[in-house]
């Protein structure tokens, strides 16, 4: 009887376990994305939809054309619907076609001179769109319908002061204002602490924004699933979530002159592509680093940049993809790192 033999082959740290195949992984991934991205699509109305749906035909029709090239639908999948989620809900058309196609030839390595081991395919997406078609992108975002203005009252008194700024501010509307209040009188004043005008809008989902970063609520319901399931490391969103707070933290304050330890932290982790970035973007589990001390440098590194950049006032609207695209060029370089560290703890 002939028996074909073949010797057992032992490869390097790390192996990786994961409960989950990467089929079901990004099945998980899409369905809990789709939560705020429907969510976006339920307050901005028809273009919203349409600029999801054309993010998501393209991503299929890329993998009718390129059927060889790395299959792998639901991942597709999962990157149309992230970077529809960040964009505006009234962009041209092209937008987001543009930016899914490129962000698919990149990951399938279409593209031969951009690999994606150094160059983040949705950050790529991202920032092509909010860079390469800035004046489209400034005329595209639309205010919810069910932001409720703020009446102003004709008194001359402190509260009709209050209430005049506040309806001169976009991002305040009837409902957050009534809710930062209830909050502000029952609860935080009794602690020494305020809630500023616009911050409960943002956590609701009633401000301003792109379609799937509106509602700070929903991404952080949707996050604890992400976290408990282990679909995404959790390492990453930690070292993201505390390498932008204590900077911040620390000097956020100079820039609105109240020095040290006043920066308000929780005013930009719920409005702006913050919690996006975190739970989806940087902690995709295709692009980041596989051992834990890679995912601290990674993650840590990607929240400084966005401390960083927010500090500075630069890349409105696209700090979050730009600070990934830099850090996931390094990519490869933390994990041989890591795995470094890993042989010298071992030995």
């Amino acid at each position: 009887m002939n028996k074909s033999t073949s010797p057992l082959q032992l490869y390097e740290a790390p192996q990786v376990f994961v409960p989950y195949t990467t089929v079901d992984l990004y099945r998980y991934a899409f369905l809990l994305l789709s939560m705020p991205v429907v969510f976006g699509i339920i307050i901005f109305g028809v273009s919203a939809m349409i600029t999801i749906v054309s993010a998501l035909v393209s991503a299929l029709v890329i993998e009718i054309v390129l059927p060889r090239k790395k299959k792998l639908p639901e991942h597709s999948m999962f990157i149309a619907l992230l970077i529809g989620a960040s964009l505006p809900p009234q962009v041209p058309l092209f937008i987001p076609v543009t930016c899914t196609v490129l962000a698919l030839l990149v990951d399938k390595k279409v593209i031969k001179k951009i690999d994606p081991a150094y160059v983040h395919p949705v950050a790529l997406g991202i920032t092509l769109a909010y860079t390469g078609f800035s004046s489209f992108m400034k005329k595209s975002f639309l205010t919810p319908f069910m932001h409720v203005p703020i009446d102003t009252v004709s008194q001359a008194s402190t509260f009709a002061r209050l209430q005049l700024e506040r309806s001169q501010n976009p991002d305040v509307s009837f409902w957050g204002a009534k809710l930062t209040d209830a909050l502000n009188t029952s609860l935080f004043d009794v602690l020494g602490v305020h809630i500023p005008d616009g911050l409960m809008d943002a956590f609701i989902g009633l401000t301003r924004g792109s379609i799937g970063e509106t509602s700070a609520f929903l991404i952080l319901v949707v996050s604890i699933f992400l976290i408990i399931r282990g679909l995404f490391p959790a390492w990453v969103m930690m070292s993201y979530f505390l390498g932008f707070t204590i900077p911040y933290y620390i000097f956020g304050g100079l820039t609105e002159g109240w020095g040290f330890f006043h920066g308000n932290v929780l005013v930009h982790i719920f409005s702006g592509s913050f919690l996006l970035g975190m739970f989806f973007l940087a902690a995709d589990i295709m692009y980041s680093p596989l051992i834990r001390v890679g995912h601290i440098i990674y993650g840590s590194s990607i929240g400084f940049l966005v401390a960083l950049f927010s500090l500075s006032h630069v890349f409105s609207w696209l700090g979050v993809a730009v600070a990934v695209l830099m850090v996931h060029f390094f990519a490869p370089s933390i994990e041989s790192f890591s795995l470094s560290l890993r042989r010298k703890r071992r030995k």
